[in-house]
C-alpha cells in the first residue's frame, strides 16, 4: 500500500475534525455537506499530484476558462472530442475550486481535453446570462469540433445548467452529448 494512501486518510480525518468543531454545532448537515467538499478537494489534490494538470486560462467565445490537458496527452480515441464542465457552486461562485475539483479527475483519468467555463454568475449577473456563455463557448468550439464530440457535464449548479441549456434554452446547433456528473 502506497504510503499517499494514509496520508490522504490523515488529511481527511482531520478536515472531517475540523469541519464537524467549525460547523457541528450549528447543523450536522452544513457539517456534512463541508466534509464531502473536503473529501473532494483533498482527492482532486492527490490527483493532481500525480498527474500534474496545471489549466491553462483561456478565453472561448468571450468566455473566460480553464484548459485541461493530461500529462500523458489524450487518448488516440479522444484527439478529436472535448468535453465542457460547467462548475457548481449556486450560481453564485465556487470558481476556481469547483472547476479543478470536477474537471481535473475527468481530465485525468479518461484521458481527455476538458474545457471549464467561468460562465457569468449571480448577483452581477441574471438570467439567461450564464446559459448565454455556454451557447458561445459552444459555438465557437464547433470551428474545431463535430457537434457528437462536444460533450457537456455539470456538478450541482452546473448540472442544472447543463440540463437548461442541451434542452434548447439556448440552441446549440448540432446538438452536442450532455449529461450531469452529480447534478440537480
Amino acid at each position: 500500500i502506497s504510503p499517499r494512501y494514509f496520508l490522504v486518510e490523515l488529511l481527511t480525518g482531520v478536515a472531517f475534525l475540523g469541519c464537524w468543531l467549525a460547523f457541528g454545532h450549528q447543523s450536522a448537515l452544513l457539517a456534512l455537506v463541508f466534509c464531502l467538499l473536503m473529501a473532494g478537494f483533498i482527492a482532486a489534490t492527490f490527483i493532481d499530484f500525480e498527474h500534474l494538470i496545471i489549466p491553462d486560462e483561456i478565453t472561448i467565445g468571450g468566455v473566460p476558462a480553464y484548459d485541461y490537458l493530461p500529462k500523458e496527452g489524450v487518448a488516440a480515441r479522444n484527439r478529436g472530442r472535448v468535453l465542457i464542465n460547467l462548475h457548481g457552486g449556486g450560481f453564485m461562485g465556487c470558481w476556481p475550486g469547483c472547476a479543478e475539483l470536477e474537471s481535473i479527475p475527468v481530465a485525468a483519468l479518461g484521458r481527455i481535453r476538458v474545457v471549464s467555463l467561468d460562465y457569468r454568475q449571480g448577483p452581477r449577473h441574471v438570467h439567461p446570462a450564464a446559459s448565454q456563455d455556454v451557447a458561445a463557448a459552444y459555438r465557437e468550439l464547433l470551428k474545431t469540433y463535430r457537434p457528437e464530440n462536444i460533450g457537456i457535464y455539470g456538478c450541482s449548479a452546473g448540472g442544472m445548467l447543463t440540463g437548461t441549456t442541451s434542452a434548447g434554452e439556448e440552441t446549440l446547433a448540432g446538438g452536442g452529448g450532455d449529461d450531469t456528473l452529480c447534478g440537480e
